[in-house]
């Protein structure tokens, strides 16, 4: 059943081929059914092929060992996670297992184009097809506070709308501030799940983090197996918040030049987006290939070339 819906995953949904054999090592019962929606899709040569010998019989059973290696680390790592889960539990003075952890951070520039992540992590380690993030708007530049009520709003909002299961912790990154601007919302809510914030000690050295809640100090170690994991569930947050911010902000800055650029209006604008990528992409290239674009004559892409360069 695996074997079969990734194949009609990969070859028939998302028609990403063209690819004419794909190997198996195992019979499928479906295989002339898959075969033919394949070949009615994309491929009309494609087969699903079972090799007994020969190369690439060799091929498969690499491919098997791999998929053995891959599972055993994959179950070392959720090995190590629920440890750091029980850990975690104990510390905090959990009755009952913590099964989703969610935390928040803030990137801007300048207090500019204010992104919002939400990463999740569950007992076999981050939920990344479950992370969020949030473009945030209408709050004054560098409140990093609104911002977080308004992300937080924004993504509990939802999950009590439609009935989905609250996470057992949040975290937030951040101190006291932070926490209270976050709480005052949950509250709103009426969410009783447990909210804690990390912050940065005096000299900002990873290690010498603190944990806050409910206007106390925990006293967790970061070097314990659940200090380790906040830090890693804090880091993971801040990694995506500024991986999403910088993505938005390059957006906005390629965006930006094309903007003062005379005889480009909004279709132009697209065009060359779509066709180089990025702004550093219409920089690089030629006069020519910029003629090249939907809608750019030689004239144009000579006074294209000729303001970016001198930005």
């Amino acid at each position: 059943d695996i074997i079969e819906s990734y194949i009609l995953k990969n070859y028939y949904d998302l028609n990403i081929g063209p690819i004419m054999q794909v190997y198996i090592g195992i019979s499928l019962p479906n295989k002339s059914l898959i075969e033919q929606l394949v070949k009615n899709k994309i491929a009309k040569n494609f087969k699903l092929i079972k090799p007994l010998k020969s190369e690439a019989r060799k091929w498969v059973t690499l491919a098997n060992d791999n998929a053995h290696q891959l599972l055993n680390l994959k179950n070392l790592e959720a090995e190590k996670y629920s440890k750091q889960f029980n850990a975690l539990e104990k510390e905090l003075g959990f009755n009952s297992s913590i099964k989703k952890i969610e935390c928040f951070d803030i990137s801007h520039t300048s207090g500019t184009n204010a992104t919002a992540s939400c990463v999740v992590f569950n007992s076999r380690g981050p939920a990344k097809n479950l992370y969020r993030k949030f473009n945030i708007i209408n709050i004054t530049e560098s409140d990093d506070y609104a911002a977080l009520r308004q992300a937080f709003i924004r993504r509990y909002q939802r999950i009590l709308n439609e009935k989905l299961i609250l996470p057992d912790l949040i975290v937030i990154d951040g101190g006291k501030g932070q926490l209270n601007a976050v709480q005052s919302v949950a509250d709103q809510l009426n969410i009783k799940t447990m909210i804690i914030s990390i912050s940065k000690g005096p000299k900002r050295k990873r290690g010498e983090e603190t944990i806050h809640f409910n206007g106390k100090l925990i006293p967790i170690s970061m070097n314990d197996p659940s200090g380790l994991l906040l830090q890693q569930i804090r880091d993971e947050a801040h990694r995506f918040a500024i991986t999403s911010h910088r993505k938005k902000r390059d957006k906005h800055s390629a965006r930006s030049s094309l903007d003062d650029l005379p005889g480009i209006g909004p279709k132009r604008k697209r065009n060359l987006l779509k066709h180089f990528g990025s702004i550093k992409g219409i920089i690089d290239a030629s006069s020519e290939e910029i003629s090249k674009v939907d809608g750019i004559s030689t004239h144009t892409a000579i006074n294209i070339q000729k303001n970016l360069l001198t930005k």
